[in-house]
């Protein structure tokens, strides 16, 4: 499923630069970053949260006394408009350093690359 949502993501980018006169334009190397620069119908955005937590003195039974976690949760959001139509799509990736193996945590909280949302307006 995973390699299904990064398809849609690698065809959307797809898209942006077949669509767009600026690819091709220009002297110089092609960068990534001076073709978002100078795309006035696409947008790109969305936070990023990085949390440390650590748990000393376990109150459940049979675990270890102390656990810790580092978690990055990274919100991508794309906006492209092809007037008179557009496409959206949003993506999140959340992930985990370490926390042990015995950790409750699954693929609720933890989930490496997801397809939120995405449409056609």
């Amino acid at each position: 499923m995973t390699s299904k949502r990064s398809f849609i993501f690698s065809v959307f980018l797809i898209l942006e630069c077949v669509a767009s006169r600026e690819v091709f334009a220009g002297e110089g190397p092609w960068r990534i970053i001076n073709f978002l620069k100078s795309s006035d119908n696409l947008s790109i955005s969305g936070p990023q949260r990085t949390c440390y937590e650590n748990l000393e003195g376990q109150f459940r039974a049979g675990r270890r006394p102390d656990e810790e976690i580092l978690a990055f949760r990274t919100v991508i959001r794309m906006d492209k408009n092809f007037d008179p139509w557009g496409l959206t799509a949003e993506l999140m990736d959340s992930r985990q350093e370490f926390a042990d193996t015995e950790t409750p945590l699954g693929t609720k909280i933890v989930n490496a690359m997801e397809l939120i949302q995405g449409y056609a307006f």
